[in-house]
Order: structure tokens, then sequence, then C-alpha cells
């Protein structure tokens, strides 16, 4: 007995420590990032929505405006909301033309990476009541995270710049509703700033729509629709942009691909109730693999791990983990809710119900919202823990603690890889990875000019 008790006395003194020295650590996380993104730093377009905010960016950038000014004709674009390409705009004003055009742009993301992680360790221990120690994990997780790799460091992705500004919009909001007024400067900044996480992503109208909620619930009924209004506003160029050349409004052409079904063999259209109940549920599932087990531990989907779980009849693991870590999320997230964390949970309820709408699933959809996931995970441990042994809640954070360092060492040893990738391009100039039918021809010119032969014949 007095062993145990001089452990939990020991655990209160370092994470004591730990709250004491938050800023220090947060400044070795930052530097430790900065030198693993340095490593890992590799340009190259690896994909559609890469290629496609790359060229909206030139056409921005030479004063074309939002058009296709690779393509003949220079078709509008409408096929996403342009934040993100006006972000790369200064970068393709100075460096019109690859491989420094590339470069410029992933610099936005990694630069991007590295404000989230004062701004998540603030959101965490502020917003979220969540310990200093627990926050910290969380947040060295997110900035060493395999993903946070490959869309910062080695693709153009919009992901950690949407990470920062809903980050930033949600504080807004937060610090609008306890002043109390009518309109103020919060009140501005909450509009400016939700609308622009809306500019940025299509992802970011859940966040819209859960601050009007939020403040709706906290009885500044008038204030909320006001915010709303406002934000709409800001959003009205874009959706008029949209409506006039034949696109969804705001949505864009983008909406059309929330529409079809791959999993139904004859890729009809969603037509009814059904077809949309059965892809949310498989999508709901697929995310318990892919986002909840795979996203997080990084080393699971290695040919090598896999290969040697099928062999020995332990294919199921990274579904109970899956499932485990997703159980103990929602039970943290409702028994949030009852401390009234009201706009992070509104926020993330809609943002999960739009995850599970597209005929996809990726890790990537997820990512924006991981670190309020891990946080109520950590909610739910402590909740378990707390009724089951009432006298030992330090031992739920300790097994937190464990599974956060398991995915922070998961992650570093996934990101070798990812720092072999880089240190590959650095000597000869290519990646082996095959151009795609789809790249745009600016883009293409350039890959072409640095990939290997072999690649470019697959």
């Amino acid at each position: 007995m007095q062993t145990s008790v001089a452990i939990m006395t020991q655990l209160d003194n370092w994470e004591s420590s730990v709250q004491r020295h938050n800023r220090v650590i947060l400044l070795g996380i930052v530097l430790f990032a900065t030198l693993l993104y340095a490593l890992t730093f590799y340009p190259q377009v690896v994909g559609t929505d890469d290629t496609t905010y790359l060229i909206a960016a030139r056409a921005l950038a030479s004063g074309v405006g939002l058009h296709w000014m690779d393509v003949q004709g220079y078709p509008p674009f409408t096929l996403s909301p342009p934040g993100y390409p006006l972000l790369l705009t200064p970068g393709a004003w100075l460096f019109p033309d690859p491989p420094k055009l590339i470069s410029a742009a992933q610099l936005v993301g990694v630069l991007s990476a590295l404000a989230f992680i004062p701004l998540i360790y603030w959101t965490l221990t502020r917003l979220m009541k969540l310990s200093a120690l627990t926050s910290l994990l969380i947040t060295l997780w997110m900035a060493v995270s395999t993903q946070t790799i490959y869309l910062a460091a080695q693709s153009i992705m919009s992901d950690p710049a949407y990470v920062v500004f809903s980050l930033v919009a949600i504080g807004l909001v937060e610090r609008y509703q306890q002043s109390h007024t009518t309109v103020n400067r919060w009140w501005v900044l909450s509009a400016v700033s939700i609308a622009w996480v809306a500019t940025l992503r299509t992802a970011g109208l859940p966040l819209v729509l859960a601050a009007v909620l939020y403040l709706s619930l906290r009885r500044q009924i008038r204030q909320g629709i006001a915010l709303a209004a406002f934000a709409g506003v800001l959003l009205l160029p874009w959706t008029l942009w949209t409506a006039m050349n034949g696109a969804t409004p705001y949505l864009g052409i983008y909406s059309e691909q929330f529409q079809m079904s791959q999993w139904l063999v004859d890729y009809r259209r969603v037509t009814g109730p059904e077809d949309i109940m059965k892809r949310v549920l498989t999508n709901a599932w697929a995310h318990v693999h892919d986002s909840m087990a795979l996203g997080l531990f990084p080393t699971l989907t290695g040919p090598n791990v896999t290969g040697w779980m099928d062999t020995h009849g332990l294919g199921w693991v990274a579904w109970a983990i899956g499932l485990t870590i997703s159980a103990l999320a929602l039970i943290g997230y409702v028994h949030s809710l009852g401390q009234k964390q009201l706009l992070i949970g509104i926020y993330g309820f809609f943002y999960v119900g739009l995850i599970l709408l597209p005929p996809w699933v990726t890790p990537r959809n997820v990512y924006p919202i991981y670190p309020f996931l891990l946080a109520y995970m950590a909610f739910g441990a402590d909740w378990i823990v707390v009724r089951w042994k009432p006298k030992r809640e330090q031992w739920g954070k300790v097994g937190i603690w464990l599974v956060l360092g398991l995915m922070i060492v998961s992650s570093l040893v996934s990101d070798r890889h990812r720092i072999q990738v880089a240190q590959q391009y650095r000597t000869t100039g290519w990646s082996d990875w095959s151009v795609k039918d789809w790249t745009m021809p600016q883009a293409a010119e350039w890959i072409r000019a640095n990939t290997s032969p072999d690649a470019l014949s697959n």
C-alpha cells in the first residue's frame, strides 16, 4: 500500500514538474519537429489535390484569376474552395516555375505544422482542460506523426494549414462567447476566422454550423445568427463564382463525388436513405481500422508486420485496437459534453458526420481532429478507471501515457522511411513513384525531368 502511495506521489510530482516547464518542453518539440521536417523535406507532386492547388496558385499569381491556366481555354476553377491556393499564391509569384514552385508550396505546409504545435497544446489544456503531460504527448505525436510528415514535408496538402486556422477560429469563438457582448472585435475576428476555415476546405463548413449552434445553446442566439450572416457574406464571392460557372454553389464540382458509391458493384449514384446509411456505416467501420488503428500506429501497416500477424492469425489485432480507441473516445466525448465542453464537441459531431459521407475513406479526413479524439480517449479512460478503481485514478493516466508513448515510437519508426525517401531525392534527384495520367502538364513536366526512366515506364 505504501509503495502504491509513493508511486502516486511521484507521478503527481512528475506531472507538476512538466506543468512548470511546459514552455521549455514545447520549444523542444518545435525544434525537434523542425529537424525532422528538414530531414524529410522532399518536394514532389503526388496527386490531384496538390496538383490543382499548384495550378490555381500559379493562375492567381499570374493575374489569370481562378482559372485552369494550364488547360486550353482557361476554364473556371470550381473544384474546391480557393483558400489554400490563396495561401500558396505569394510563393507562386516569387517562384512561378518548378521545382522552386513546389518547394515554396511545401514550405507553407511545414510552417503550418510548426505553428499548430503550440496551438494544439493550448487548445487541449485551456479549452479541453486536459493535463499538461497528456497534452504534451498528444502534441508531440501530432508533430512527428507519419501523416504530418507526408502532408507537410512530402506533399502539398491543405491539412496542416486547416488545423492551424481551425484551432485559431475555435479559440476566437470561445473568447467572443466569454465577452458576453453583441458586437466587438472578437465577433469580427470570429466571423472572419470561421469563414476563412470554410474557404480553406469544404470540411470547414461544420465549424461555421458549430459556432452558430454553440452560441445559441449559450443563449446568445442573436449573436450566433449575426455571426453566421457575416461569415456568409464573406463566403458569398466563392458561392456566386461556383453558381455562375455551372457548379454546385459553394461546394463546387467536388460535390459530385459525394454522390457516387464506390462499394456498389455498378458504381451507381446514391439515391436514397438506404444508400446513405450503408455508406455511413461502411465508412465508420473502415475508419475504425484505417484511422483509429493504422493511422495512429503506422508500423502496423508495414508489410513485414502485417504479414507476420496474418500468418499467426493475429490480423484481428488492428481491429481490436481501433475498436478500443474508438470506444474510449466515444465514452470520453459523451462525458465531456456533460462537462460543458460544447464548441469542440459540436464541431466534432458535425465534422465526423461530414467525413462519413464521401465514397472514400482515408485517415487524412480524420487528421484535423486527431488531437480532439485522443483527448476524448484520455477522458474515456479516466472515466472508466474512476468508476472501477476510484482510489487508482492515476493508473488511467499512466495507461494513456503508455499508449501515447507507443504511438510516438511507432510514428518515429515509420518516419525513418520518409527520411530515406528524402535522402534519395537529395542524392539522385528523383523518386521511384510513377507518373499518373491525371497529372497536370506543368507539374508533369518537372516530375518527368526528375523521375527515373524506369518509374516513368510503369
